[in-house]
Parts: C-alpha cells; sequence; structure tokens
C-alpha cells in the first residue's frame, strides 16, 4: 500500500522487496475499526503498509452455547440433548469435548458427536433431577474456551401402574357403612390421588358403596345368604389428571359360630409344656384357621399358657394345691379374616391315690361270671370313677376276668386244684382322666368236696349215702 502523504492510501500491487524483516507498528490508521500494520507513518510516501491485520492473527473463541439445557425424562438412551455453537471473530470451524475441571459431575453421562450432546441413558427425575458437564470449544486455529452448563430434568406425569384395596372381604353382618379396605396407588410420581366409583366392565355393584377418601365403605350390612360376592370398578386419579382403573371382587365372609377345646381338665404335676387339648372352629366356610391368647374379659390366666397351631400348652406344671383353676381367652381367626372369640376355665384335677377291692378270696368251684368283689378309689376331687384291666407288671391273669361297672368278675369257674392264686392289674380313672393303677392278688378256697358211693355188693350198707369226713 502506497500512502499519497495526505493519509489516502492505494494499493501499490508491488513487491516488498528482498527485505526478510521489518520494523512495524500497531494502529488503527485508517479509522475503519480494524488493527493496521506500518512501517512508516503516513507523512512518509511510499512506504508499504499492512491493512486489516485481523485477517492475520488468531482470536480464541469468547462464548459457547449450548441450544436447549432442558430434557425430558424417560426420554430414549442417546437422545440428542441440544447443539453447541460457538462466539468468535475468526471464520473458524469448531470441536467440541467435554473436559475436567470445576463442575465436571455429571460428565460421565453425556457424549458429543459433533456438535451435538447426547444423553447416555434414559433420564429419571425422581433419581436426579439436574446434571452438570464442562464442555470446552476448540477452533481451528487452536483456540478454546470452556464452559460449565447446568441441565435440567422435566418432571414429566407417568402412568399410573396399579390400583390395590387392602382388604377385599367382609364379615357378614358388618354394620352398615363400615370401611372395607383402604385403596393405594403404585406411581413412580409423588403425587395425590383420588379414589371414584366409575361405569364399565364389573360395575356391577358399585351402587352399594361409597369411597370416603381413600376408604371404601359398604352401604348396608351384608348377608351372606343374600349375597356372597360384590364386583365393583374404581378409577384412581392422580394430581396431574393420570388415571387408573381396576375391578375388585369383594367377599362376604360367613361369621364364625363357635370355638371349642377338646379337654379343659388336666392331671397337677403333668410336665412342663403338656398338651392341655386342641382346640376346634365351627365355620360355615371351607377356611383354615389360626388361634391366639389374647386379652378381655377373664384373660386372668393367659400367662400361664402357650398355643402351637390348634394345640393348647400349659408353660408350667400345675400344682392342685396351689392353683386349681385356669381362666383364659382365646381367639380363632379364619383365612378371609373373621374372627370370633371364647373364655376357657381350665380345671387342675388330682388324680386317684388309691383303689381297692371289697374281697380278694373266692371259693373254688364257684359259677362263671361270679363276682368277686367290688372297687373303690380313693381320690381328693369329687369325681366318678371307671375301671379296667389294663397291661403291666402283675397282669399275668387278666385274660381270666372281667370288670362289669365297679365289680370284678371271674370268667370261668376256680379249681384251687388247678390254680390257687390269680394276679391282675387294674387302673382306676377318674372323670377328669386321672388314674391310678394297682395289681391285686385273687386267692380260690380250697374246699371240701362231697364223696358220693353207689350201690354195690361190696358196699351195700350205704344206699346212696355220703360222707361229710373226708376219704
Amino acid at each position: 500500500w502506497l500512502n499519497d502523504g495526505s493519509g489516502n492510501f492505494t494499493d501499490s500491487q508491488q513487491a516488498l522487496g528482498r527485505s526478510r524483516s521489518y520494523g512495524m507498528s500497531l494502529a488503527d490508521v485508517d479509522g475503519d475499526g480494524d488493527i493496521d500494520a506500518f512501517v512508516a507513518n503516513n507523512s512518509q510516501p511510499n512506504k508499504v503498509w499492512l491493512n486489516n491485520l485481523d485477517r492475520y492473527i488468531n482470536y480464541p473463541p469468547t462464548n459457547l452455547a449450548l441450544s436447549n439445557i432442558t430434557i425430558n425424562e424417560n426420554i430414549p438412551d442417546n437422545s440428542v440433548v441440544g447443539t453447541f455453537s460457538t462466539t468468535d471473530t475468526d471464520d473458524n470451524t469448531f470441536t467440541y469435548q467435554l473436559v475436567r475441571g470445576n463442575e465436571d459431575t455429571d460428565n460421565s453421562a453425556f457424549t458429543i458427536d459433533g456438535d451435538q450432546l447426547k444423553i447416555t441413558d434414559s433420564p429419571d427425575y425422581e433419581t436426579q433431577s439436574t446434571y452438570s458437564i464442562r464442555v470446552q470449544t476448540t477452533d481451528s486455529a487452536g483456540g478454546i474456551f470452556q464452559k460449565v452448563f447446568t441441565l435440567n430434568i422435566n418432571d414429566i406425569n407417568e402412568p399410573l401402574t396399579n390400583l390395590t384395596l387392602s382388604n377385599n372381604t367382609i364379615d357378614e353382618s358388618e354394620p352398615a357403612n363400615s370401611v372395607v379396605g383402604t385403596f393405594s396407588t403404585t406411581d413412580t410420581d409423588d403425587d395425590t390421588f383420588t379414589y371414584q366409583l366409575v361405569r364399565g366392565n364389573g360395575d356391577t355393584d358399585n351402587s352399594a358403596f361409597t369411597i370416603d377418601g381413600d376408604q371404601l365403605k359398604i352401604t348396608d350390612s351384608p348377608d351372606y345368604e343374600t349375597q356372597s360376592t360384590y364386583s365393583i370398578r374404581v378409577q384412581t386419579t392422580d394430581s396431574a389428571g393420570g388415571t387408573f382403573q381396576k375391578v375388585f371382587t369383594l367377599n362376604i365372609n360367613e361369621t364364625l359360630t363357635n370355638l371349642t377345646l377338646s379337654n379343659n381338665t388336666i392331671d397337677e404335676n403333668i410336665p412342663d409344656n403338656s398338651v392341655v387339648g386342641k382346640f376346634s372352629t365351627t365355620d360355615t366356610d371351607d377356611d383354615t384357621f389360626t388361634y391366639q391368647l389374647v386379652r378381655g374379659n377373664e384373660d386372668t390366666d393367659n400367662s400361664a399358657f402357650i398355643i402351637d397351631g390348634e394345640q393348647l400348652k400349659i408353660t408350667d406344671s400345675p400344682d392342685y394345691q396351689t392353683q386349681s383353676t385356669y381362666s383364659i381367652r382365646v381367639q380363632t381367626n379364619d383365612s378371609a379374616g373373621g374372627i370370633f372369640q371364647n373364655v376357657f376355665t381350665i380345671n387342675i384335677n388330682e388324680p386317684p391315690t388309691n383303689l381297692t377291692l371289697s374281697n380278694n378270696t373266692i371259693d373254688e368251684n364257684i359259677p362263671d361270671n361270679s363276682v368277686v368283689g367290688e372297687f373303690s378309689t380313693t381320690d381328693t376331687d369329687d369325681n366318678t370313677f371307671t375301671y379296667q384291666l389294663v397291661m403291666g407288671n402283675g397282669d399275668t391273669d387278666n385274660s381270666a376276668f372281667t370288670i362289669d361297672g365297679d365289680q370284678l368278675k371271674i370268667t370261668d369257674s376256680p379249681d384251687y386244684q388247678t390254680q390257687s392264686t390269680y394276679s391282675i392289674r387294674v387302673q382306676t380313672n377318674d372323670s377328669a382322666g386321672g388314674i391310678f393303677q394297682k395289681v391285686f392278688t385273687i386267692n380260690i378256697n380250697d374246699i371240701v368236696e362231697k364223696q358220693t358211693c353207689e350201690n354195690t355188693a361190696q358196699n351195700n350198707l350205704v344206699v346212696n349215702g355220703s360222707f361229710e369226713t373226708p376219704v
């Protein structure tokens, strides 16, 4: 460029010559806003000027932008979040990369493809609502600029996935407007829910129920014989308007009518944890039952017992003199939630302490099935007793006798010469199950037998006579 001496410059279209170096000054000589380089001042004509030096010097990027910083939750893996753009005074091309530095916390959750930012895995608002990344833009001349971006996840209302009712079985005869159960909704969002009976398949018995908040109530007291099942259709609605519907079948449970215990009397001194008896429940339904000791009237001695399955057991060995009766309160529960309670009195029995026989000696030759004697029992309780021949030591001749009530009878007429003593083992049972066993020796009397002589020639002085003295 040539200076005409007045501050005007024209392109000389001439080479600078052979000089390899020039001393230059920098200034906006011509006032066009661009930096100029010159080797002389404008008062010296015919010197070289280099105008618009910006075209020869690289300026680094001054800003980095992302077209979008908000992402909807649940978008697919590797979805594009947005596009990067760079502010740079030069006419450059740019590359982008995730770099280490302050606030690079979530760099690993993203990738950059060209100028596009992509999220690796589908985001979930409830798991993480914001991400922080650090990105660098590099121009084609090596200039760089870094910036931190905060990416926000939109909480999209996710669809409801299920509706449940805490209980679907009702005892018959429950009062009108009784609560059947409580509704709950499965939803990944932190929403509130409303519930309503709606029309549709399975809404047959909607009119028999109301919903109060999240509680289902039956309008009238149910009767199993009139209707044993009900069908309703219910809708749950979340605070964002999402809905889910479901049909429920409600079963009416025919209530339990009785609870019994197979035995309520136990002997004193039985071992710890002995079985007292077995519970059974009267119920017209085909249910299974569980049993438990419960609080209430007459539960005084619950702590002295345990229930194992259907068996009632006494914890410690009972002593009649310490406590002769116990009171417990028990509940039976059927598989449909029905319950029934009953109070039981457990009696402690003091077992018999002795057994006697009124006679233990019989004459030989008495008739078959003759009574030998009568049994009696010593017992402090006011009981009745039964008697039986039992196996054990001393039972050698049990088979030769029978017991009828409290009477001992000999089956066949005894003969002293054949067997002079018998040994039997007998058990007395009181009405509460107490027992006592004893061995008895039965003695046979040797009776003098009468002799009869026939009318013969050798003995013709005596005719059909008899001798009263032994022969």
